[in-house]
């Protein structure tokens, strides 16, 4: 079944709220500048949801900003690029079946990274292209866009449960992000982290190394990091060896955040460098020291 894309802007009854009584997984905060406005947005079934925010304490929402009739939405990001916002979601559709034993390892369903475009960071938002930047039957989850040099890149994990060792890939995009000019090249996998192969230990065969949720920084010194995380819990940091997107990738010691899912990176307008994340039941948002060749939770 095809979803059907509902890109109106759908009008609730709007709450003030306080972060931490935030619901919602995989946040993701946009600092816009123009508006001096904080947007954070999360997924809820079929839709994603906007609140928005002055100071970053004090919130206002829930607006659907988006929807898509019969398919599960995840991990919803908002970028703005060349002038328009640009939502990039994963679509799930559990009933669209890719492949299933004995062919495979077992069932895996149709799910990608998709990409919309609007006018402005509530909506409404529109397909771009007629199908995923990534190969369809792939499963694509959690990706971002990320710009090196004037070149777009989606970054995307390649799902465990089909890969088995997950794995971080990217395809370089057409500028307006409509399809993908190139064909998907490898970062890393899931079983290059020493503590990922340690968590697995004892796990029933075959033995699967799960990645989720890249987010791409660089650092005040030039250095590019990747945040990833696995599904038990833990956002790692790995870090490019040229400083490019192609790699090498090498991955830190130790966790930058456990007990999370997720997480991403932004400037909040008073300069503070910031990290959102959700877990234990509530969002997280922590201040950042960037390091130079990593960044650290500040003390």
């Amino acid at each position: 079944m095809k979803p059907v894309w509902i890109g109106l802007l759908v009008a609730l009854p709007l709450m003030a709220v306080k972060l931490a009584d935030l619901p919602g997984r995989d946040p993701f905060i946009l600092a816009d500048a123009g508006s001096k406005t904080y947007y954070l947005y999360t997924a809820a079934g079929s839709d994603v949801q906007a609140y928005q925010s002055k100071d970053l304490a004090n919130w206002e929402g829930p607006r659907v900003v988006f929807g898509a009739a019969g398919v599960e939405l995840r991990a919803p990001e908002v970028h703005l690029y060349r002038g328009k916002y640009y939502l990039l979601a994963t679509v799930h559709d559990r009933d669209a079946i890719i492949d299933q034993p004995p062919a495979s390892w077992r069932v895996t369903t149709r799910e990608a990274t998709r990409i919309f475009v609007a006018e402005s960071p509530e909506g409404p938002f529109q397909p771009l292209g007629t199908k995923p930047p990534a190969p369809e039957d792939f499963m694509t989850l959690d990706g971002t866009l990320y710009v090196e040099g004037d070149l777009p890149y989606l970054v995307y994990a390649h799902d465990w449960t089909q890969r088995i060792d997950g794995a971080m890939e990217a395809v370089l995009l057409k500028t307006d992000l409509s399809a993908a000019v190139s064909e998907p090249f490898y970062l890393f996998k899931g079983s290059d982290a020493p503590w990922l192969k340690e968590q697995t230990k004892g796990a029933k065969d075959p033995r699967y190394y799960p990645v989720e949720g890249p987010f791409l920084y660089r650092t005040r010194t030039g250095s590019l990091l990747m945040l990833w995380s696995n599904q038990g819990g833990r956002v790692a940091v790995a870090w490019s060896v040229t400083g490019k997107l192609r790699g090498p990738w090498r991955q830190r010691d130790g966790m930058l955040l456990d007990h999370a899912g997720q997480a991403m990176i932004f400037n909040a307008f008073d300069g503070r460098l910031m990290l959102v994340a959700a877990g234990l039941g509530r969002i997280w948002l922590l201040e950042l020291e960037d390091a130079g060749d990593t960044v650290r939770l500040k003390q």
